[in-house]
């Protein structure tokens, strides 16, 4: 597992903070690397991720510009993309 003092920080960064109008997230879910998927999070979701997840992560950094944080998760953790979304039925 990661320092905590990292996640500690990530937490007193990000809790909270609301984003500016382009603020982002993504997820690369590669299927080169099978171990790992990556996630870019800005404001608070950084935060929330940091607090749920962090037994998961495999690293962390908090981006060059201090806006967000780059995060590699262990795949065995991931749901998958498919499951981002509610199942929709038609009429």
């Amino acid at each position: 597992m990661l320092d905590k003092k990292l996640q500690q920080e990530i937490i007193k960064k990000f809790k909270g903070k609301g984003g500016p109008p382009d603020s982002e997230s993504a997820i690369l879910d590669n299927k080169e690397d099978k171990d790992i998927v990556d996630l870019f999070a800005m404001a608070s979701l950084a935060s929330k991720i940091a607090e749920r997840c962090w037994p998961a992560v495999k690293s962390a950094r908090i981006t060059c510009t201090g806006d967000g944080v780059m995060y590699k998760i262990d795949r065995k953790y991931f749901r998958g993309l498919e499951y981002c979304f509610k199942v929709v039925k038609e009429e």
